[in-house]
C-alpha cells in the first residue's frame, strides 16, 4: 500500500483504529470480489 493511505492511520485514535481493523477483512473481501468481476 502507498504512504498516502498508511500515514493518516497514525492520526486516528486507538478506538478508530480498532474499528477499522474490524472492517479490514470485509474491505479486502469486497476488493478482491470486485476485482474478479473487472
Amino acid at each position: 500500500m502507498n504512504n498516502a493511505f498508511i500515514k493518516p492511520v497514525f492520526l486516528y485514535s486507538p478506538e478508530q483504529i480498532y474499528q477499522f481493523h474490524d472492517l479490514l477483512p470485509a474491505i479486502i473481501a469486497i476488493y478482491f470480489s470486485a476485482r474478479k468481476f473487472m
